[in-house]
């Protein structure tokens, strides 16, 4: 595997090593293989340009939070991205998992999609890793579950539309907690609904008042559980996020997101994260499109920043127990 520490998000040179102290590996996914609408497969790069706005003036940059010193990228490695080919959903999938498989044990995936469907291939990977339950925070207006019967008379191959289906599948019921839900969704009115992820799953549409009771939404989340966030950029408002693929008419404030991504991982334990669905075509350049990559960017590095946080609290009581 590619990939050495950095303090920039950049490709590693061939033949770099990924070394076992790492806490976190970045890897894009550029694939739109698992939407009908296309522009999911240049969110990576996307994301990665407009990261570049936090480093541009510095010889030897370092992003940290503005309230301390702390590196959020130091142990961070980039893998850079893989090539998709012409898979499908699936096969993109299976590529994700076998590169997941790869990393260091205690390095957690930091994913840039690509379409949604790629976060199944990331959590088959982690389901093994991490040996017990395995808790997802989806953060999305949709539910991407499939509320339609299948002819087979189980879950349709994995697409966008119905990945957290595919997700429930592999780590159970009761563990997919949906947040920034749009208040209603459609399906067939005698139709049965397939896999749906159990009745103990959280399910939080945009509107709850959990959304904006941060004591709330922590015990909704509940605490000290491997946890893998995914955030499907439609999540935030049309007003924040226009550069995906259904915008939502009403959706969460950035502000509220990064709020809520705190209050979640600081009482669990952050095995791997994706931020999914920025799609634009790749030479667009109007401002708002950039803006909302510049959002989209910010709550990548914001979901680095925590698994940061979360290292460095671990290293501290390690210390303090040798102490």
């Amino acid at each position: 595997m590619a990939g050495t520490t950095s303090t920039t998000l950049r490709p590693f040179p061939p033949g770099a090593r990924c070394d076992d102290d790492v806490i976190g590996a970045v890897v894009g996914v550029p694939s739109s293989a698992g939407s009908p609408n296309p522009g999911a497969e240049n969110g990576p790069y996307f994301i990665r340009t407009l990261m570049r706005q936090f480093t541009w003036s510095a010889s030897e940059p370092a992003i940290h939070p503005v309230t301390d010193a702390a590196g959020i990228l130091d142990g961070v490695v980039d893998l850079g991205d893989i090539n998709p080919g012409t898979l499908d959903a699936s096969g993109v999938a299976d590529l994700v998992a076998s590169v997941v498989e790869r990393m260091p044990v205690d390095a957690a995936p930091c994913i840039i999609g690509g379409d949604h469907s790629i976060t199944a291939g990331a959590i088959r990977a982690l389901r093994g890793r991490v040996g017990g339950p395995l808790r997802v925070l989806q953060f999305d207006q949709h539910l991407d579950v499939q509320t339609w019967p299948s002819a087979n008379g189980g879950l349709d191959d994995l697409f966008h539309t119905n990945v957290m289906s595919h997700v429930a599948s592999i780590i159970g019921d009761g563990q997919v907690i949906q947040v920034g839900l749009a208040p209603y969704s459609t399906r067939e009115r005698n139709g049965a609904i397939s896999s749906l992820p159990g009745q103990a799953t959280g399910r939080v549409p945009v509107h709850a008042s959990a959304i904006d009771d941060d004591d709330a939404f922590g015990s909704l989340v509940g605490s000290g559980h491997p946890l893998y966030v995914t955030v499907d950029v439609d999540v935030l408002s049309a007003s924040e996020m226009s550069a995906t693929g259904y915008p939502a008419v009403i959706g969460l404030p950035a502000r509220r997101l990064l709020r809520l991504l705190e209050v979640a991982v600081r009482a669990n334990v952050l095995v791997g994260f994706d931020v999914v669905e920025f799609a634009a075509h790749r030479d667009d350049r109007d401002p708002k499109v950039l803006a909302d990559a510049a959002r989209a960017a910010t709550v990548f590095l914001h979901l680095l920043s925590l698994l940061r946080e979360q290292h460095t609290g671990r290293k501290n009581d390690d210390d303090q127990h040798r102490d």
